[in-house]
């Protein structure tokens, strides 16, 4: 086994002042001044292609990207903590092999605490497959890289093959990867694009068969592209989401569709791998045509909701899309809503470009982050930033504007924010963490930023309450939950835990503290640090103006 390699000190740490944000319902995580830093490999070499994954038992963000080395490209790891910025990035090789490698993600399995790092690589000339390799909690790899696809060598352009692979942990000791190929074994020709898939065990053991999960037939369309990942907990199968050109003549026409499959991977309608498109993602209705493509799909951690993102232009014309669209479905995939991420009052109008949508679901806030790079100008005349904003379980959105959270206009104008990644985290510094590459150090040599960020109801600061409160979201929840108490004058306060006996389990809270709101987390454990049973507690804030106490249910 060896270790991600040398410690990479952080090269450069950009502190922007945060402007007071009166209604909005997205912030910059920190203090006064927001920390923005990079997180990974040297501001003047290529990196690219950032993804993230969250290892909740030692609040570390595993970071993956690509970067520019003598004989093409590598993919590079670094372990990020909640003092990003602060910290040393152990950062090292983790594709051990040569030969361009692209297209990097990654998933975290709480079950045995293992990533799993997938990538495209061509390992023979003009024959890219798709490779993984496990990274153990303490850097280390469980082996070295295997093959993951199988798509042959008799492709006679470079371009095509297996590619775009994505990942998800189903958090029992297992993972599903999807991509797509023009797999010349299956009797594809040169650029036929369907969708594969195939489970990984988190630990060592035999992979599952490869399934192809899409044909021409049933899709009605060409090429099948670009899938993407989410486990449904609460329905214990994996949604997968894609696009399919709809059109057989030369335009491309992206539809996107959904599919369902089962935790074990295996397809059980013959023959195998039969497409299974459930639900076409449709855009919002003010939308003339059925464009969706770039999908993201993100699951709720608690309800059978799936949130699915994705680039449209919202118009008949020129495939440049113009707005991020997302659409809620339930569990059985009918549609619970609509929104546009982008202009989510309609007052925006258009935007002069968007890109490169990525999603997850936040426990804490019990909502979920969709960031993007894009372009708010009409004339197109400033480099793009990354954008975030939130997306509510019943496709609801706040009243403020998407928030930018790169930077850049103030800085670097003419420079560019793009590929952003985001995964949730219980970390003290955030409730999201969100990666992206931008060229604001030198023109167009991309680094990799990160910054932490909070979605709450609201983040202005509150007048004083007229009395003593404590509340708990999510509620119901696993693994975390925030504990948020206000207080209506400054003083000695305590918040504690107890089960419904009165019996002492966890002291979240003991101090002195300012008149306002306050948040505090509860992870589940005790004060031993032991994981308490799934049931009934009571979360009791003690303070000279009186005793408040709340229910809240830790589920399984």
């Amino acid at each position: 086994m060896r270790t991600l390699g040398l410690a990479l000190v952080l090269a450069l740490v950009l502190a922007l002042i945060r402007a007071p944000f009166a209604a909005a319902s997205l912030v910059e995580a920190g203090s006064e001044e927001v920390g923005l830093y990079v997180v990974g490999g040297d501001v003047d070499v290529e990196s690219r292609q950032p993804a993230l994954s969250y290892d909740r038992f030692d609040d570390r963000h595993l970071a993956v990207w690509t970067e520019d080395v003598a004989d093409g490209q590598d993919v590079l790891g670094g372990f990020l903590d909640s003092a990003l910025g602060t910290n040393p990035v152990f950062a090292g090789e983790i594709d051990g092999r040569t030969g361009a490698a692209r297209d990097p993600d990654t998933a975290f399995c709480p079950d045995t605490r293992r990533h799993l790092v997938i990538w495209a690589q061509e390992h023979a000339p003009g024959a890219f497959e798709v490779f993984g390799r496990r990274v153990e909690p303490d850097g280390t790899f469980d082996g070295p890289a295997f093959r993951i696809s199988d798509a042959g060598t008799d492709d006679t352009d470079a371009a095509f093959d297996a590619l775009h692979p994505a990942v998800a942990s189903d958090e029992q000791g297992n993972f599903l990867v999807v991509w797509h190929s023009d797999d010349d074994r299956g009797g594809l020709a040169d650029g036929d694009f369907e969708v594969f898939l195939r489970i990984v065990p988190a630990t060592d053991g035999s992979l599952g068969p490869i399934q192809r999960l899409t044909t021409q037939s049933a899709t009605g369309g060409l090429d099948s592209l670009r899938p993407d990942v989410a486990y449904r907990r609460a329905r214990g199968d994996y949604l997968i989401g894609f696009e399919t050109d709809a059109d057989p003549g030369p335009d491309y026409v992206p539809n996107g569709f959904l599919a369902i499959v089962p935790a074990t991977g295996l397809l059980s309608a013959p023959p195998a791998g039969a497409s299974r498109p459930l639900a076409e993602v449709s855009a919002e209705p003010r939308r003339v045509e059925g464009y969706a493509w770039d999908i993201a799909v993100s699951s709720a951690a608690l309800g059978a909701n799936t949130l699915v993102v994705y680039r449209s232009n919202g118009s008949s014309g020129a495939l440049v899309s113009t707005r991020i669209a997302g659409q809620v479905f339930d569990g059985d995939l009918a549609t619970v809503g609509f929104v546009d991420v982008t202009d989510p009052q309609g007052t925006l109008g258009p935007a002069c470009r968007v890109d490169d949508p990525a999603v997850t679901y936040s426990w804490i806030s019990g909502s979920w982050v969709v960031v993007w790079s894009g372009v708010r100008s009409g004339s197109c005349a400033t480099g793009s930033e990354i954008f975030a904003a939130v997306v509510g379980r019943d496709a609801t959105m706040p009243a403020a504007a998407p928030l930018v959270i790169s930077g850049l206009s103030t800085e670097a104008p003419t420079a560019d924010a793009v590929t952003p990644a985001v995964v949730a985290s219980n970390s003290s510094a955030g409730d999201v963490l969100a990666v992206w590459c931008d060229d604001r150090a030198t023109a167009d040599d991309y680094g990799l930023y990160g910054q932490f960020l909070n979605a709450a109801a609201a983040v202005s600061a509150p007048s004083a309450p007229r009395a003593l409160s404590v509340v708990a979201a999510p509620n119901p929840f696993n693994p975390m939950t925030r504990v948020r108490f206000t207080l209506p004058a400054a003083g000695e306060a305590s918040v504690d835990v107890y089960d419904l006996r009165g019996r002492h389990v966890r002291a979240l809270g003991h101090g002195s503290f300012d008149a306002g709101t306050h948040d505090l987390r509860w992870d589940g454990a005790d004060d031993t640090g032991a994981q308490v049973a799934s049931g009934v507690y009571h979360v009791r804030l003690r303070h000279a103006a009186g005793t408040v106490t709340r229910k809240i249910t830790l589920i399984e």
